[in-house]
This record gives structure tokens, C-alpha cells and sequence, in this order.
């Protein structure tokens, strides 16, 4: 993203004659800002962004600094600048959340778990500052409105926040307010007094008046700035005899008082100035060079310079005096005088503004300037030519907000953006929508002439460069998603014929799907090798989000071959390769944590589980996905269940059905409303299964597929639960021979410890143990534990009677279900979701999460970051984030006074 840095710059502190003394007021500004917002809500010329830019001339306190204006309402660009102004004020600030906004790509933000994460540095900081948000009325997107709320309900002591708008925005003042976390500003606080208004028009503009004209002036504006700013503006080089008649006829309301006075300083200025003024009035931003371009001259800098000097409502955004705004209500003024005056050149100059925009590389200006000089067909080509640039950076309100401005017939008319509206439908999860805008695309594509289209972001990697290929990727991962892999086959060979050798992104995707519809067809060995090939290509070409992604499949797909030792081995080198990257966060290593808690779940090593899942968990609530998020809420459950903790269990696997709920998607990409099932069996809840079982259309003798068998396996499960186990043996005996024909021997396991109990059900007990012995022959060299234990007493008493080759491995498992019947497996400490805090000391406030603790004992023992982050296998951006989190709970600042804080505590 091209950052504005004049968005940036603090307002330019004024000097000399030039300042009106406001003292009560920077008094009661230091004094509000023991409170986490600053409001300061007035009209337009109150005099807020000056009131401010003295204050902080005023102040040693570190102040960071942001402009908004219209484009800043899409949530990534707003909290985008939201960093950058932080970074103004601490050079590393953000490093983490700017990892999320990366990998965030196309998907909205993750908004708690991102301002969690923003919130912790904030703290970490331990350094007071404040942040403006100047003109924050232009913002009118609900989710930043719920992100800035949320940030101040946590706002770190010694920050605060300072909101100046022209109206109230939409956050809870009311509850600020009445908790005295709020301080405010209004019109009539701002409005100068009466000795002000002297000093303002005899000393700063220097008109010596009388006092009865100063009196008349302050009662007709009442202490409105821009009023008066603009009446001594009209009183400059008057006689006495002038200025006496001026003061008694100037009356009138605010609005009607701007006309009026801009109409009396534009007719005193030179016609070259009044030109000037006109034309670049349009402009958000003035810059010489841009001035220049439209005005068709080349004095502009000169003729900011000068009108600043002049104080000609001229505002600088910079410190270099490079960028200049107009006064908002000058502004507005002086481009009605244009529309009245000189109609028919204003969208010339819209286009002069759109071409200089484009050419710097500013295309939000671009694009706007080009839809107000009506040129909508330039406007969607250049939202056309940069819309992919705008999907990868996660901008979705900035692409709404184009394709709205375009008119949808415009977006339907070009193929590219009906297809980029597709896409950002899939990534949001709107399924439902993106067929219709994928035929929209067609139709555009058969009707409009080609034309030629670079891509911002490099051909190679575009996927909107090669449309009909898209296309067909886009409907073969739709396809995918609801089990169908025959016709995502089709597709992606579909979209084979339209690519060439050298589009690298499209052909990651071609591979990626087809080894899905590999792995849904069964054919394990097939998609092993293409994702591992993915895997390495992701580690060749340093690009670890690729790498860990194409390794979460790749260990599922090794699990579903019932190859332990192969999967964790796969999510390990991930998390290695991750922490060599020297990234501050990678979230996608989210995926790789929580492929090892749900290996290790298995293996029945739950402490080690539960530290991968949780650290997983916090990783993937910042995700934009929701696959791993929820997956990994469901193993946590099942690690509480195993604890002792079935309230716990309830709660985690909930969770992770309202993240993953019941989509048109098959459970093979969305096991957790079976897994939410399966837990209410072992819970006693048969009833309540029994219910999800016959919702979700499930019957014995259905056609069987590998994506649904999970949910067949629940069905299983309900049978026997309700004595009907000759029937689910039926269906057990199908699933497996399906499962033997195609290697799956995770899955055969499972089948055969359930053929077991439904055997043993029915009465044929030496059916049932050969069966349960072949199970464990299976299970036994890579160490399952649970999908044997999880069963509960049903399958002990088989274990009781197996003998021979298999009863030391037997009765290993039968050590484990005594001990969970006994409740001593683990202690149901029952953990939060994310962070997970435990009861540890009453002096600490908050508590240190269980991998804060692990971080604090290896601080202890004396391990440097780097070994800490190797011993933990998470990168040294998360230690760093992890030390400053202990340093701030145990209100420390070295790890030497953290440790011995933390023995004085007893925590270690």
C-alpha cells in the first residue's frame, strides 16, 4: 500500500503574532488526558485541528498524528494508517499486527484477535502516548467503529485517544461517559472569548478596531473562528469609514456568512488568485505539482506558499510545506462558486486530477476524480487494472466501495471485476453468491472486446490476468468445498487448457486442487507427493505461508494413511521453517500447532497437546480463515473431555461451531458439526445426536463417500447407542471396505475398533477381540491411544481378553481408561479458550498464560531468545511478544527482575 505521509504530520505549531493564547484550554487538555478518550466534537471552523497542533507544542507527551478522509472507511487501509501513526512515535511499533494485515490478504480482519494483538504491544510499550484521529466523522463503517471500541474498553494506562470530529461518532459515549472514562470538548468550549476575539483581530490580523466593533464582531459570530477569520479577511486594507459600515451590516448565520465572505475575498483577490483558487478547490490535497496539472501553470508551489502567508484558509500537512489542505468549509464554498460560475470546466479539471492522480501511483484519487468528471468507463478501468492489487492487500471496503461507485452494470459489462467480486465473495464465505457473479464474468467476457491488462501485482502470480482460468479454479474450488472432486477435475483441467508455463499463481492452484480432489477420492499416495511438492516449493522460494498451509493438508492426508510419526514430522519442519524466516508472527503456522495437538491428542501426551492447541488457537483467531480456528477448538475439547472437564468440552466445541457452523461444505473441510456430535455420545447425550444424525439426512444404506465418512461414523454411533448394532454393523462393514481398498488406515482403525463393540453388542464375542487385535496390530507401531480410550468401558472389557502378541500394548490402553475412570488422566483445570489463565497468584491481576509460564522457566534456567524459541519451536518475534507480556503482568522490566518477581510470587 502507497502511504500518505502528510496524513501523518502533526499540525505545524504556529508562532510569533500568529497565536491566539489558549491557556484554559491546553490546561483542561492535559487534564482530560487522564482519561482513555478525548472527544472534541464541534462544526466545521471551531478551530479543532488548531486547538490541537497548540497543544501539542505545548507538551512533552509523545503524540501520533492521523488525518482520515473518505478512503480511509475500508478497515484494513484505516488500521493501516492506524500503525503507521503509531510508528511515528516508536519506529518498531506493530510489527506483529502488521504481520496479521499480510497474511490477512483477501479476507476481512480478524478484528479482536488483531487488536488483541495490538493492544499487547500497546502495553508492552510501556511508554505513554497519545493518538489523534483528526476528522474522524468522515469514518462511517461499522466494523472500524467496533474495532475502536473495542480498543478503548482495553486501551493501555498512560494512552489515550483523541478524537476530533464535526459530529458524534457511533461509539458508546454514554457508557464512557457515565465510567469518567471520557473527557469532552463542544462548540462552545472552542469558541473564543471575547479578550480573544481582541487579540485574534487586532494583533494577529492586526485591524485595530475599536473595542465596540470587537464587541459587535464576537456577538455576531458568537466566537465562531471561521467566521471571524473570514469577516477580518474582508476588513484587510478597508478605511475606518469601511470597516465601521462593515461591522454594522455583517450579520447572518454561519452558512450564510461563508457565502457571503468567501464571495467578498474572492472578488478582493487578483484574478490569478481567484483562478487558482477555483480550480484547485476541487482537490482533497494540493501539492505544487499537482496545482500545476490542473491549473495548467507552473507557479503552484509558489501560490501555496504565498496563500499560506496570507492566511488564505490554506492549511500545511507537512513540515517541508509540500502538501497543503484548504479549509473544509472553504473548500466547500469555493466549489460551489466554481459549479456556478464555470460549470462546464469542472469535470476538465476532475480529469486533470485523475490523470496526475494516476500517474503517482494514488488511484483512490484516481478513481475518484475520474467518476466525478463522469467518466465512469475511465473509472472502471482503473479499478479494473488495480483491483487485484486492492484483493491481495485485504482492502474489501475499499473494493465495495469502487465497484459500487462504477454502477453494477459497469462492473457486469468487464470480466475482470465481475470476477474479482466473486472472489472476494468466496473469501468471505459468501458461497451463495459467487456462481451468479461468475456468470456475470462469462457474459462479459464473450460480449467485450479484449483489451490489453497488466497487472499490478505481477502477471505471474495474477489470477485475474487469465479470466476464463479463474473462472474455472474459482467453480472447481466451489465444487470442491461440497465433496464433488469428478467435477473439480473437470474444472481445473478446464482451466489447464487456458494457462501458459510461465503463470506461476494459477498453476500453485491447478496442483493444489487436484490434489484435493485426490485426497477426496481416496487416492492418498497421489496427493502425498503433489503436496509435498507444494511443501517444497514453498520452502525453496522462502515463502512460509505456502509452506505451512500445503503441510496442514499434507499431515492430514499422512494421518488419514494412519502415518503418525510422518504427519508430525511434516507440522514440525513447518514450524522450523517458519521460525527461520525471522518473520515477527506467522499465523499460518496456526495450522501446523494445531495438526500436532490433535497427533499428540491421539498418542494421549495432553499437556504437550494442550500447549500446541492453545498456541495454535491464539495464532489462529488472527487468521482470516476459519477452518483452522475451528478445528482447533475442537481437539481442545476433546483434550478437556479426556481431563475431566466435560463442561469445558461443551463450551470449546460450541465455539467452534459458531466459527465453522453447518455450510453447504462436507466434513472432510468441516468435521466439527460431526465432531460436536460425536462429543454429545461421549457426553451420554444420545438423544440430542440421535437429532443431528436424522437433520443431516443420514441413512444406513446410503451410497458412501470418504468426505462424509465422519459423519457415517456418528451414525455408527448412534445405532449402537441405541441398541441397533446389528445395523450399525452393516454400515460399518461397508465404511470399512471402503476405507481398506483405499489405504486408509487411520480410518480402518476406527472402523474396526466400532465393528468390535457392535460385534461384542450382538453377542459374537470371538468375532469382536480378532477384530479389536486387528486394530491394535494396526494402531500399535504409531502409538494410538484414543481412538481406542474414547470409546470408554464398552471397549475395556474386550481389552480385558486379548492375549498373546497385543496385551502389552492392551493393557497400556487399559491403564488409561482405569485412570479416566478414576479421574486422575489430568486435571480438569478447565483453561480458557484464548489466552488460557490460570489461578496462580492473588497478587497478580491478570495471570500468566501456560506459555508464559513455559517462557518464564526457560528465562529462568537461563536460555537466550533464540534458544527459547527453538526449545518452544514458535518464532523469536513470539518469545519477544511473549517476554513483554510477562515483563507487563509481573510489572517488570528485565528478565532478571521477572524472575525474581515471579519467585517472590512462588510461580516458580
Amino acid at each position: 500500500m502507497v502511504l500518505l505521509a502528510t496524513k501523518l504530520y502533526l499540525p505545524a505549531a504556529r508562532t510569533g503574532s500568529r497565536i491566539v493564547p489558549r491557556p484554559r484550554l491546553i490546561e483542561r487538555l492535559n487534564e482530560a488526558l487522564a482519561r482513555p478518550l478525548l472527544l472534541i466534537s464541534a462544526p466545521a471552523g471551531c478551530g479543532k485541528t488548531t486547538l490541537l497542533g497548540d497543544w501539542i507544542a505545548h507538551n512533552h507527551r509523545r503524540v501520533a498524528w492521523l488525518s482520515l478522509d473518505e478512503g480511509d472507511n475500508d478497515p484494513t487501509r484505516f488500521w493501516t494508517y492506524f500503525i503507521a501513526a503509531l510508528q511515528t512515535v516508536q519506529a518498531d511499533f506493530g510489527e506483529s499486527v502488521q504481520a496479521i494485515l499480510q497474511e490477512t490478504g483477501q479476507q476481512p480482519i480478524p478484528l479482536e484477535s488483531f487488536l488483541t494483538v495490538l493492544l499487547n504491544e500497546m502495553a508492552a510499550s510501556r511508554e505513554g502516548f497519545a493518538l489523534v484521529l483528526d476528522d474522524y466523522h468522515v469514518v462511517t463503517t461499522p466494523a472500524i467503529h467496533e474495532g475502536l471500541t473495542f480498543l478503548l474498553d482495553h486501551l493501555p494506562p498512560e494512552t489515550q485517544v483523541i478524537i476530533a470530529s464535526r459530529a458524534d461518532p457511533p461509539l458508546p459515549l454514554a457508557r464512557l461517559r457515565a465510567s469518567n472514562r471520557m473527557a469532552e470538548f463542544r462548540a462552545d468550549d472552542l469558541r473564543f472569548t471575547p479578550d480573544e476575539v481582541a487579540v485574534f483581530l487586532n494583533q494577529v490580523m492586526g485591524l485595530d478596531l475599536s473595542a465596540d466593533d470587537i464587541a459587535a464582531l464576537e456577538a455576531r459570530t458568537e466566537g465562531w473562528i471561521a467566521g471571524l477569520q473570514l469577516a477580518a479577511l474582508s476588513l484587510l486594507g478597508r478605511d475606518e469609514t469601511a470597516k465601521r459600515h462593515f461591522v454594522s451590516t455583517f450579520t447572518g448565520s454561519q452558512r450564510y456568512i461563508l457565502d457571503y465572505l468567501v464571495e467578498e475575498v474572492l472578488q478582493r483577490q487578483p484574478e490569478t488568485t481567484q483562478a487558482f483558487l477555483l480550480q484547485t478547490s476541487i482537490l482533497a490535497r494540493l501539492s505544487g505539482s499537482l496545482c500545476d496539472a490542473v491549473t495548467g501553470r507552473a507557479d503552484g508551489q509558489a501560490m501555496l506558499e504565498e496563500l499560506e502567508r496570507a492566511n488564505l484558509f490554506l492549511i500545511p500537512l507537512d513540515e517541508d510545506r509540500r502538501w497543503y489542505r484548504y479549509h473544509h468549509l472553504f473548500a466547500e464554498a469555493l466549489r460551489l462558486r466554481l459549479q456556478q460560475a464555470a460549470p462546464g470546466r469542472v469535470a476538465e479539471i476532475h480529469r486533470k486530477a485523475a490523470t496526475w492522480s494516476e500517474e503517482h501511483g494514488l488511484i483512490d484519487d484516481a478513481v475518484h476524480h475520474a467518476l466525478e468528471a463522469g467518466d465512469t468507463a475511465w473509472a472502471a478501468q482503473l479499478v479494473e487494472q488495480h483491483v487485484e492489487e486492492v484483493l491481495s492487500r485485504g482492502e474489501g471496503e475499499t473494493l465495495r466501495r469502487w465497484l459500487a461507485a462504477v454502477t453494477q452494470a459497469a462492473v457486469r459489462s468487464r470480466p475482470r471485476l465481475a470476477l474479482a467480486q466473486a472472489i472476494a465473495a468466496f473469501n468471505t464465505g459468501r458461497l451463495e453468491a459467487v456462481e451468479p457473479l461468475l456468470e456475470d464474468a462469462e457474459r462479459a467476457l464473450a460480449t467485450t472486446p479484449s483489451e490489453p491488462y497488466t497487472p499490478s501485482i505481477g502477471r505471474e502470480v495474477s489470477m485475474l490476468a487469465n479470466v476464463p482460468a479463474t473462472i474455472a479454479l474459482l467453480r472447481a474450488s466451489l465444487v470442491g468445498l461440497r465433496g464433488d472432486a469428478e467435477r473439480m477435475t473437470e474444472l481445473v483441467r478446464l482451466a489447464l487448457t487456458h494457462l501458459t508455463e510461465d503463470e506461476r499463481g494459477p498453476h500453485i492452484s491447478v496442483r493444489w486442487n487436484l490434489a484435493l480432489a485426490d485426497w477426496m477420492r481416496g487416492r492418498l499416495a497421489e496427493a502425498e507427493r503433489a503436496f509435498a511438492g507444494i511443501v517444497a516449493e514453498g520452502r525453496v522460494a522462502g515463502e512460509p505461508h505456502l509452506m505451512l498451509s500445503a503441510g496442514s493438508v499434507l499431515g492430514r492426508v499422512q494421518r488419514a494413511q494412519g502415518r503418525l510419526d510422518a504427519a508430525l514430522r511434516t507440522y514440525q519442519k513447518g514450524l522450523e521453517f517458519a521460525a527461520q524466516t525471522g518473520s515477527p508472527v506467522v499465523l499460518s503456522a496456526a495450522m501446523a500447532h494445531m495438526g500436532m495437538a490433535e497427533v499428540l491428542y491421539e498418542r494421549n501426551q495432553l499437556e504437550q497437546a494442550l500447549r500446541h492447541v492453545t498456541e495454535g488457537i491464539s495464532l489462529g483467531r488472527q487468521l482470516t480463515s476459519t477452518q483452522s480456528l475451528a478445528t482447533g477448538l475442537a481437539t481442545l475439547a476433546w483434550i478437556r473431555q479426556a481431563r475431566g472437564d466435560p463442561a469445558g468440552a461443551l463450551e470449546a466445541m460450541d465455539e467452534a461451531y459458531q466459527v465453522m457452523p453447518a455450510l453447504e461444505v462436507v466434513a472432510l473441510h468441516n468435521p466439527v458439526p460431526a465432531e460436536r456430535a460425536r462429543l454429545w455420545l461421549a457426553q451420554g447425550d444420545v438423544m440430542e445426536a440421535a437429532r443431528w444424525v436424522e437433520a443431516q439426512g443420514l441413512e444406513e444404506d446410503a451410497e458412501l463417500s470418504y468426505p462424509r465418512e465422519c459423519e457415517y461414523l456418528v451414525l455408527a454411533r448412534v445405532l449402537l447407542a441405541r441398541n441397533m448394532s446389528d445395523r450399525a454393523l452393516s454400515l460399518l462393514e461397508r465404511l470399512g471396505s471402503v476405507a481398506e481398498a483405499q489405504a486408509r488406515t487411520g480410518s480402518v482403525i476406527e472402523v474396526r475398533v466400532l465393528k468390535a463393540l457392535a460385534l461384542k453388542a450382538i453377542g459374537e464375542q470371538a468375532r469382536a477381540l480378532a477384530v479389536l487385535v486387528e486394530a491394535l496390530t494396526l494402531a500399535g507401531p504409531e502409538g494410538y491411544v484414543r481412538v481406542f480410550v474414547d470409546e470408554g468401558k464398552p471397549v475395556a472389557g474386550l481389552l480385558q481378553q486379548v492375549t498373546g502378541e497385543q496385551w502389552p500394548y492392551a493393557e497400556r490402553l487399559l491403564a488409561v481408561l482405569a485412570k479416566s475412570e478414576q479421574g486422575s488422566v489430568e486435571a480438569p483445570t478447565h483453561p480458557p479458550v484464548s489466552p488460557p489463565i490460570h489461578a496462580q497468584s492473588p497478587a497478580l491481576i491478570e495471570p500468566l498464560s501456560p506459555r508464559e509460564m513455559e517462557v518464564l522457566r526457560l528465562i529462568a534456567a537461563g536460555l537466550s531468545t533464540a534458544q527459547i524459541a527453538d526449545e518452544l519451536v514458535i518464532t523469536v518475534g513470539t518469545v519477544r511478544n511473549h517476554l513483554k507480556n510477562i515483563y507487563g503482568k509481573l510489572d517488570t522490566h528485565s528478565r532478571v527482575q521477572a524472575v525474581e518477581r515471579a519467585r517472590a510470587l512462588k510461580l516458580l
